[in-house]
């Protein structure tokens, strides 16, 4: 016995160990082989039918299952081992269908329910059956069409010998004349009546006396002489005239007596759609603007009842009409006020950069030719001392060294540049920070001072040597 059977299996469930096959039948394990190893069993793999997708097998076990269509009866026996294939479409009585022929084998009658509508080239035995029940003999020298109905009896006396017809020995729902005469030709007409009744001809002749209750909707062709009409239209009420489509009415007018039933009929009126007259509100129908004014420009009048103003959309407007609602919506696709600080009347000679950070104070740097720098706060002293509080910022204008270019620095007491807490401002309002803020000839410089420092540091002009001085930084908790 297997030592490993699996944990809850399924009902016909296999398990192979080596050469031998168990099944699980709900209670139990049953030995199904021994001593031979499935695994290198011929089979078929894959079931192939031409023109159909291939059935492949997903398991050893696999199952192929064979099912029966339309006419198609399988009967399995699992003790011989066979799969019987039966068709259930036979003869039916002495009927045999072999593709699209249907025959009968004693020559009786066919009948079919329900009832089928043959056209007239669907052959039977040796007749020819058409929708209307008549039937028409084969012949080898082509098939004819179904009798036609027996024409009028021809004139007494009608005289004796062949008749021959000109149009050949068929005259198919041809108008045909003979007189009776030994010998004579039967003449066919032109004219010619369908199966429906409908008459065709070329031409027509005589006073038209006797046609009546002609459709004119059918004449879609052709002329009719004026002489045909009277010189005059007769004259007629209109009484009997109802639901007069006024859209046929492509001209002429209608006398203003002829509308309404009340009210007064002039210019200043107009007929309402329960067919009563109004005046037109605000006065003349005609009323308008007839020319359009604006203070200081020339104004504009219109040419005609029907001229049409046109409003344009100028610098910084756009304009949006709704047919809707009869609106025209003008709007200013301009921002209000200036766009740029510069754009201010009232800005005084002030640039962006001289406000972008609050400082403690601001000093404006000019350079003293190219020996030293002076600060406005100390007077004409040549580089001299400046002192901060740590924890603070200050502010250093560099409006005055741009000509010639002093790039201003700022460093430590052993002349390293330090970076820390510097901000450029150009006065375009281009900002830098740290490192990018040194070297600038212009705009304004922030030192926002760390809390952290004091002590002396300096002041350096990159492209002097001797223009330099102290910036001595207190510390602010020790004032």
């Amino acid at each position: 016995m297997p030592l490993n059977f699996p944990g809850s299996p399924a009902v016909n469930q296999v398990y192979t160990e080596g050469q031998k096959s168990w099944r699980f039948t709900g209670s139990a394990w049953n030995l199904i082989t021994s001593g031979f190893d499935f695994s290198t069993a011929p089979s078929f793999t894959n079931i192939a039918v031409a023109g159909q997708s291939t059935i492949v097998a997903d398991t050893a076990t696999d199952t192929l299952t064979l099912v029966g269509g339309a006419g198609i009866t399988i009967t399995t026996n699992s003790g011989t081992d066979t799969v019987t294939i039966n068709s259930t479409v036979s003869g039916i009585g002495s009927l045999t269908f072999v593709g699209t022929t249907v025959d009968s084998a004693d020559s009786s009658a066919i009948t079919f329910i329900p009832a089928v509508a043959f056209n007239s080239n669907v052959v039977v035995g040796n007749e020819i059956v058409f929708a209307d029940g008549t039937t028409q003999a084969t012949s080898a020298v082509g098939v004819p069409g179904p009798q036609g109905p027996q024409g009028p009896q021809g004139l007494s006396g009608a005289g004796s010998g062949d008749v021959l017809s000109s149009g050949g020995g068929y005259v198919d729902n041809r108008i045909v004349r003979y007189d009776g005469a030994t010998g004579t030709i039967i003449q066919v007409s032109s004219a010619s009546v369908s199966d429906a009744g409908l008459l065709t001809a070329i031409s027509f002749s005589g006073d038209g006396s006797l046609i009546t209750a002609l459709n004119a909707t059918e004449l879609t062709s052709g002329t009719v002489p004026n002489a045909c009409f009277p010189a005059t239209l007769p004259a007629a009420s209109g009484a009997n005239l109802t639901a007069l489509n006024a859209t046929q009415l492509t001209s002429g007018t209608v006398p203003v007596l002829r509308l309404g039933a009340s009210g007064t009929r002039d210019a200043t009126t107009y007929l309402r759609g329960d067919n009563t007259w109004a005046t037109v509100s605000g006065g003349s129908a005609s009323d308008s603007f007839a020319t359009i004014a604006v203070a200081g420009q020339s104004n504009v009048a219109a040419d005609s009842a029907t001229d049409t103003l046109t409003l344009a959309a100028g610098t910084g407007i756009s304009i949006t009409t709704n047919a809707g609602t009869d609106t025209v919506t003008i709007t200013s696709t301009v921002s209000a006020g200036a766009t740029a600080f510069t754009g201010l009347s009232d800005a005084a000679g002030l640039t962006v950069d001289r406000f972008y950070l609050p400082a403690i104070t601001m000093l404006d740097v000019t350079a003293y030719g190219i020996s030293a720098y002076r600060f406005d706060q100390y007077g004409t002293a040549d580089d001299p001392t400046i002192y901060a509080i740590n924890g603070t910022t200050i502010a250093f204008n560099l409006a005055g060294v741009t000509s010639p270019s002093h790039p201003f620095l700022i460093q430590t007491s052993g002349g390293s540049n330090y970076d820390t807490g510097l901000v450029h401002v150009s006065t375009a309002g281009v900002v830098t920070t740290g490192s990018a803020a040194q070297g600038k000839n212009s705009g304004t410089l922030y030192w926002k001072i760390p809390d952290s420092i004091s002590g002396n540091y300096r002041y350096q002009c990159q492209s002097h040597g001797l223009m330099f001085g102290t910036i001595t930084i207190k510390n602010f908790s020790a004032i």
